[in-house]
């Protein structure tokens, strides 16, 4: 629960700092303070920190997959494993975007795991389901897993130039 809510925390923060990186330059050309010097900020470095962070938390969170897969859903908690497993993939494409191959293998590893986990469960919860009701909603792990596969094949494969995107 803390990693995600530390996620989520610096995805707002690294959203709305170029935001406040204008907010304070704005008031810097709208007031003077006489002698005083308007103080500075070091808006790379607070990014580059965010960057960081963010990146070993989603660390952490890719560690506590497998864990969270051996963990049995329970009534009235959140789905803490599919959250991860989302959060994951989404970690895994923007490193694809990113050009990170590094960092996408690390992630990838845990999204793999966590989405045959997330697909085991639904089969699970829907074996009491008529057939018709229960691969659409079961395959839906599989398909994400298959198709960030692709994409990661494809990025491997074809040269992207920046003047292409």
């Amino acid at each position: 629960m803390v990693i995600y809510s530390g996620l989520s925390h610096l995805w707002k923060m690294q959203g709305q700092l170029a935001t406040y990186e204008r907010c304070v330059s704005d008031l810097r050309d709208a007031y003077q303070l006489g002698e005083l010097p308007f103080p500075s900020f070091d808006w790379t470095g607070w990014s580059s920190s965010l960057d960081k962070t963010q990146a070993e938390l989603l660390s952490d969170l890719a560690k506590c997959i497998p864990l969270l897969a051996l963990v049995s859903k329970t009534e009235g908690l959140p789905d803490f494993l599919g959250r991860g497993v989302n959060q994951i993939g989404e970690a895994c494409f923007a490193a694809l975007i990113e050009n990170e191959p590094a960092k996408f293998a690390e992630l990838f590893r845990a999204y793999f795991v966590g989405a045959l986990s997330v697909w085991q469960q639904l089969h699970g919860d829907f074996s009491d389901r008529p057939i018709g009701e229960a691969p659409v909603a079961m395959i839906e792990p599989i398909v994400d897993l298959l198709t960030l596969s692709g994409y990661a094949y494809v990025w491997g494969v074809v040269p992207f130039h920046v003047d292409l995107l």
